[in-house]
Order: C-alpha cells, then sequence, then structure tokens
C-alpha cells in the first residue's frame, strides 16, 4: 500500500510559538487588547462594529487580562449526513 496524499501536522504548542513570533500578529493583539481596555461592551440595542462589542463578550472579559490571553473557537465544516454536494441548506423530501 502506499500513501497517496500527505497529510503533515504540527503541536498546538509549536503552532502558537510561531504564530505570535510574527510581527504583525503581535501588533494586532497590542492594537485589539487597547481596544479592549479603552472601549467597554455596548448594552443591548446599542451600535456595535465589532464581536468585541457584543454585549455576550462580557462573559469573557474575565479571561482577557492581558493581550497573551487568547480565545480560540474550533470550526469543523466535514459533517454533511446526507452526503449531498450542493452549498448551503438544502434538503429535499419526496
Amino acid at each position: 500500500m502506499v500513501p497517496q496524499f500527505l497529510y503533515t501536522t504540527q503541536s498546538f504548542d509549536s503552532w502558537l510559538e510561531s504564530f505570535l513570533s510574527h510581527k504583525i500578529v503581535k501588533h494586532g493583539l497590542k492594537e485589539t487588547f487597547q481596544q479592549y481596555i479603552n472601549n467597554p461592551p455596548t448594552e443591548f440595542g446599542g451600535t456595535m462594529k465589532d464581536i468585541h462589542d457584543s454585549p455576550a463578550w462580557k462573559n469573557l472579559r474575565v479571561f482577557l487580562l492581558s493581550l497573551y490571553h487568547l480565545v480560540f473557537g474550533i470550526y469543523v465544516d466535514w459533517f454533511n449526513p446526507f452526503t449531498n454536494k450542493i452549498a448551503g441548506k438544502v434538503m429535499q423530501i419526496y
């Protein structure tokens, strides 16, 4: 048996170290943290320009103590119970 596809990965720690070593990432983290410190979250019904303005973001504020306290989300786009190839949510019932 010969593999047909090359699959490579790295540990999360090594990826994070590499990611944080880029100057543009450090600059973005500093800028975002300053904005976070200077602008309190919007109240319900207020105008939001960014996810950080969301009232729901208040729950995460206790975790964001410095620019290196990061919050990650996971997105998976492989679940396809009907095995269709159409983009979007489409289901035909006969």
